[in-house]
């Protein structure tokens, strides 16, 4: 099971009464989505008000079109899509991240992997897979007590961002950043952000780390696995 980033992520077992509404997800891709990145450079904003009205994520799968439902792995169903321009040719694309129908319940204390699908678009409409990480989405229970952490994922201009949210009196925000680059025909990771504070403090102060190619390397899409990149910033951290 994939394990939270941070040390100072571990959810406490004290938690918050009040937190901000769930967005659920839907095929078109939302409208209203919080636009993560903010410029053609991927910068990020992190998702303060991005967490769940309940500890884990609606059960009901996402419907989608025979076009996208086809591209499934066997035994899996959609957990979200979102839709637009990843590799930069102005044709849409969609991510379809995944989840296993039998162990993504809440009755599994070992949930499965939930796969992430690049599907490029193509001239005439359809869709191409591009690539597949089954260890870049966050698990079912890697939240702590908030449960559920993921939120959203937001594409703009051949980057794309995950979207988590979690903790329990120790709140975590976080963003995890791919982009395109066209020499290479492929996408590697361009940046974390993470965002941190206690809830239960009238003025909470916020903790806020950023992670760029520079200081983690050069991780294509693929490769990127959230254990390695656990041990990675632990280790960094430590250093500090």
């Amino acid at each position: 099971m994939t394990r939270l980033f941070l040390p100072f992520t571990l959810a406490l077992l004290i938690g918050c009464n009040q937190h901000p509404k769930q967005q659920t997800a839907n095929l078109p891709p939302r409208s209203d989505s919080p636009k993560t990145i903010t410029d053609s450079a991927g910068s990020d904003s992190l998702p303060h008000s991005a967490a769940k009205d309940d500890a884990y994520n609606d059960n009901t799968p996402v419907n989608l079109p025979p076009g996208l439902a086809t591209f499934l792995p066997k035994g899996y169903e959609a957990l979200d899509t979102s839709g637009g321009d990843i590799n930069r040719d102005s044709l849409r694309d969609m991510i379809l991240i995944c989840r296993t129908k039998d162990r993504d319940s809440l009755d599994i204390e070992t949930p499965g992997p939930r796969p992430l699908l690049i599907l490029t678009g193509q001239p005439d409409g359809s869709f191409k897979l591009a690539a597949r990480n089954d260890n870049v989405v966050l698990c079912r229970t890697c939240g702590g007590a908030m449960g559920d952490p993921y939120q959203q994922t937001v594409i703009k201009k051949g980057y794309f961002s995950l979207e988590y949210y979690g903790g329990a009196a120790e709140r975590w925000s976080r963003i995890v950043t791919f982009k395109y680059v066209t020499a290479d025909n492929d996408w590697r990771l361009h940046k974390i952000s993470e965002d941190s504070y206690n809830c239960t403090e009238e003025d909470p102060k916020h903790t806020i780390n950023t992670w760029s190619e520079k200081d983690l390397g050069t991780i294509p899409f693929t490769k990127y696995n959230s254990d390695t990149i656990y041990n990675l910033l632990t280790s960094k951290l430590s250093a500090k």
